[in-house]
């Protein structure tokens, strides 16, 4: 347990920033799954599911080096 403001503030932005990721890795493999079932592997969803997560971890970074 954080006990300083800014220590505080800093654990509850990584436990979203966790809490979204994990979010985000289950729906990626939900279609990485489905796809594969198909018999073929969707590189554009890779792709897409790498910009993703680099446009989560940038809006929590600004987050961050804001407050």
């Amino acid at each position: 347990m954080a006990k300083l403001p800014d220590t505080s503030e800093t654990a509850i932005v990584i436990t979203f920033l966790v809490i979204n990721l994990s979010a985000l890795l289950r729906q990626a493999l939900r279609f990485f799954v489905f796809f594969r079932k198909k018999g073929y592997f969707p590189v554009f969803l890779l792709a897409h599911f790498m910009f993703c997560v680099d446009k989560i971890l940038k809006t929590y970074v600004l987050l961050f080096l804001d407050s």
